[in-house]
């Protein structure tokens, strides 16, 4: 098996047409998409405050929210996010569709379109919407491989099944917590 370097543009496939990362991940390398789910199924085990405290390391953000009004928590988060050096990257359909920048940064209408590394996903939507955010992540992972974890912000609610869902994939997962306030408290920075 063959790795070339990863660039997050353009990922080197094997042989067998897999596409290959070689990002060092808690000590894995050259993972194959094609076996993502058994390779980062042992992600899940991690408690809150154990994914809390991995998640925070990384430093590329996506925020998926319906609302980047002036006074949304999604737009709080951004902003205190991008202060403290985190790369972070806002996602929403809508706002993708009328080309608008938040914060000055390009709005994009769905995590799979992101050139860029993402390693955490924060989730600032409408519980019922959890299963279309869902497809979305999987389809960057197939792509990509790249999230780590799932950050449901506070309001998010999701059942057992979703939960399951989200394990499978390995991706690690916090749920009603604020990502701003758990780095603030922590006093992370990624300048």
């Amino acid at each position: 098996m063959h790795f070339d370097s990863f660039d997050g543009k353009n990922p080197s496939r094997d042989r067998d047409g897999s596409v290959l990362t070689n990002w060092n991940m808690f000590g894995r390398e050259g993972m194959k998409v094609g076996n993502h789910r058994n390779d980062m199924h042992a992600l899940r085990k991690f408690d809150t405050e154990s994914a809390i405290e991995r998640s925070l390391q990384f430093s590329d953000v996506a925020i998926i929210a319906d609302d980047f009004g002036r006074d949304s928590p999604a737009l709080g988060d951004l902003k205190g996010l991008q202060l403290r050096g985190y790369n972070v990257y806002p996602v929403n359909e809508n706002l993708a569709e009328k080309r608008s920048k938040v914060n000055g940064i390009e709005v994009f209408e769905n995590v799979a379109e992101l050139d860029d590394e993402i390693q955490i996903v924060v989730v600032h939507t409408k519980s019922e919407y959890i299963h279309e955010v869902l497809a979305d992540l999987s389809l960057r992972t197939e792509l990509w491989a790249d999230i780590r974890t799932i950050w449901l912000e506070p309001g998010v609610v999701v059942d057992d099944q979703v939960l399951s869902d989200i394990h499978d994939f390995g991706w690690m997962v916090v749920q009603d917590r604020c990502i701003l306030a758990e780095v603030m408290e922590r006093n992370i920075s990624h300048d």
